[in-house]
């Protein structure tokens, strides 16, 4: 049984976290709430109780504004892990930060699992590598 506050929304967006001990690892976020997000990050197992930074790229039509444009940040506290994947908890919901990662979440949440469904199919392949 789940006890969760927030509803999950599922999405497939690139991330970038960073994890001190091991730099800028890639991932994907599956699956996101007000609350956290699960991401999706191949044969690499983050441990338990780790602090990580999450960094989502902004979206925007002109790809020169893009380019100079910041990622949304947010800091997390992994919570649990399985074989291809964490469970995040966001750290601090009243920052900036966060509010700008939840405005970034929002809008990629249909449309981006639709067109991950459509260009992945059901076996997407696993981004568990270093940057």
């Amino acid at each position: 049984m789940e006890h969760r506050l927030a509803e999950r929304r599922s999405v497939c967006l690139v991330v970038m976290l960073h994890y001190r001990p091991l730099g800028l690892v890639r991932g994907r976020i599956l699956n996101w709430s007000e609350g956290g997000l699960f991401i999706d990050t191949g044969a690499l197992r983050l441990p338990r109780n780790a602090l990580v930074e999450v960094a989502v790229a902004p979206v925007d039509t002109d790809a020169r504004r893009s380019l100079r444009s910041e990622p949304q940040r947010a800091q997390c506290l992994v919570l649990h892990t399985q074989d291809h994947g964490a469970g995040l908890m966001f750290i601090n919901t009243e920052t900036r930060a966060y509010e700008q990662l939840m405005r970034r979440l929002e809008p990629a949440a249909p449309d981006q699992a639709v067109a991950a469904a459509v260009r992945y199919g059901p076996e997407a392949p696993r981004l568990g590598y270093t940057a």
